[in-house]
This record gives C-alpha cells, structure tokens and sequence, in this order.
C-alpha cells in the first residue's frame, strides 16, 4: 500500500470541500492568498503548502484547520484527552508551573517560556 504524505492528504481534502461548495479555482485562490497558477503547482504536489496558507483560508471561511487534516479515530481519541493550556487575564505563558509535563516539554522545545 501507498502511503500518501500528509499535505497532499490535506490538499485533496481542501480540493474535495471546494468542489463540494462549488467554489472556483480563482475563488480558492483568493482564500489561500496564492496564485491560481499555484493550484496546479499544489495538485502536482502540496508538499509548498505552508501553515500560512492554510491559515489565510480557515481565517477566510471560519473552519477550523483540523477540518482539512486527516485524522484518525485514535488520533482523535488521543487529543480529546489531552491538556491544554488555557491563558487567563491572571496567568500568562511564562508561569509553566502549573502545566502537566507534556504540555512543559512543548513549551520549552518551542520556547514558548
């Protein structure tokens, strides 16, 4: 079996809720920001398909990115019960104390603290 990568899995879902909604190519265009002519490039292969773009268009539409990534049914159990964080008027991101260790990790990988 083909493993296909995941951004040409995130690209033929975006692909199958343009047509779905009946929108033009130049329409999708416009909600990702890019050039028509980099629908095609992305049809051929996504893998320049960037956060970005993916940002432009949910931000454009009100869907939630996770709407365009395929995941699976333990994935999704998976990050049903994980924890996150939620900043509040009295805390801010700096303050880690609080945190479980996974959520301590990624903030410190990324340097979030």
């Amino acid at each position: 079996m083909i493993k296909v990568p995941l951004h040409q899995e995130i690209w033929l879902n975006i692909r199958i809720w343009a047509k779905g909604n009946k929108i033009s190519d130049a329409e999708l265009a416009s909600l990702l920001r890019v050039n028509i002519r980099t629908l095609s490039s992305y049809d051929i292969s996504a893998h320049t398909l960037t956060l970005d773009k993916l940002s432009n268009l949910s931000v454009a539409t009100d869907i939630n990115l996770s709407y365009f990534i395929p995941f699976t049914s333990s994935q999704l159990t998976k990050l049903s019960t994980m924890k996150g964080v939620t900043p509040s008027e009295e805390s801010s991101y700096d303050d880690i104390r609080s945190m479980d260790e996974k959520t301590k990790a990624i903030f410190k990988k990324f340097h979030w603290h």
